[in-house]
């Protein structure tokens, strides 16, 4: 038997012929954690609801912690992260991927409060017409 690998990356092929064949698989050894998207900032209403989020890839899969500006966020360990919009919570946020390899940061995600009247528009109903108002 004949027993090889080659290395491409974070990835490793791993071959062993037998004389019989030949079986290939993949095998990922440890890698660190690679943040590869996050949400763009965010703006709302006093009281509307925006979600942040991150995409990282490593291996083991990382875990997630959020944080308003430098405040650590207990309980905040997903990918996502919904807010409430309000005077106390606009700021910047970051979330920290972590895997037994290390750690990365996202970039900053800002969340800003809309101060102001908020505008409602109203479809028009097609069977009402100027008449019933005059």
């Amino acid at each position: 038997m004949v027993d090889y690998g080659i290395n491409i990356g974070p990835y490793q092929w791993k071959g062993l012929a037998d004389g019989w064949g030949v079986n290939i698989g993949v095998y990922q050894g440890n890698v660190a954690p690679e943040i590869t998207g996050q949400s763009p900032d965010q703006s709302g209403y006093v009281g509307d609801v925006v979600t942040l989020w991150i995409t990282a890839i490593g291996s083991p899969i990382p875990s997630y912690q959020w944080y308003f500006g430098s405040t650590l966020l207990p309980g905040e360990t997903n990918s996502s992260l919904s807010v409430t919009v309000g005077y106390g919570t606009g700021g910047s946020y970051k979330c920290v991927a972590t895997n037994v390899v290390g750690s990365v940061e996202s970039g900053t995600i800002h969340v800003m409060v809309i101060d102001g009247a908020r505008i409602h528009l109203f479809e028009i109903p097609s069977d009402l017409s100027t008449e019933d108002y005059s």
